[in-house]
């Protein structure tokens, strides 16, 4: 059940990672640090957890897959240069 609820957290993170593609760098961590602060008793909990590796995991998963992909339209925007 836990591990459907951070599945649910991050798919949520990643419809706004989507959400905030068109916004600048500000603007979309603001719906982040929104996001977080609307479900602090959640990602509090999970973060200081020792038993939440899956959490964590699948958090650090995410914020890689995003700055990768960031990365990647960088690259492919100087490119164009």
């Amino acid at each position: 059940m836990l591990d459907k609820l951070i599945e649910e957290h991050i798919e949520e993170l990643r419809r706004l990672c989507k959400e905030a593609s068109d916004l600048d760098f500000i603007e979309s961590n603001v719906l982040w640090f929104d996001y977080f602060d609307v479900h602090y008793s959640f990602f509090s909990a999970m973060i200081r957890s020792k038993g939440a590796p899956y959490f964590r995991c699948s958090l650090l998963a995410l914020v890689i897959e995003e700055l990768e992909d960031e990365v990647k339209i960088k690259q492919r925007e100087k490119i164009k240069d």
